[in-house]
């Protein structure tokens, strides 16, 4: 296993929600980028969730979100590397949370 499919796997395990209060993310009633919090580290922006589109076109669809999160200073291999991933799958905001759809 490489290092950063570890290091995706770690991020992955973590529960993310938007640093400003938001419920959840429907097609009238969405952002198109948001930054990103975990549930442990409320008070320290980690990253940013981007709109990709919504899971129907009805108003009440919730919107899709692809979650770019911040490396940790430590995991940067060389000078030049990435220093934030994008965590695989789409992701919806329900009861203040990003949970990954399940046809991700």
């Amino acid at each position: 296993m490489l290092l950063q499919d570890t290091e995706v796997v770690t991020l992955m395990q973590r529960t993310y929600r938007p640093a400003r209060q938001l419920a959840q993310a429907t097609r009238q009633h969405s952002y198109a980028r948001l930054d990103v919090v975990t549930v442990t580290e409320p008070e320290r922006i980690c990253g940013q969730a981007h709109r990709v589109g919504y899971v129907s076109n009805e108003p009440e669809a919730l919107a899709l979100y692809r979650l770019k999160i911040r490396r940790a200073p430590h995991s940067a291999l060389k000078r030049g590397s990435l220093t934030s991933l994008t965590l695989p799958g789409y992701f919806v905001l329900q009861q203040q949370h990003f949970a990954m759809t399940l046809d991700s």
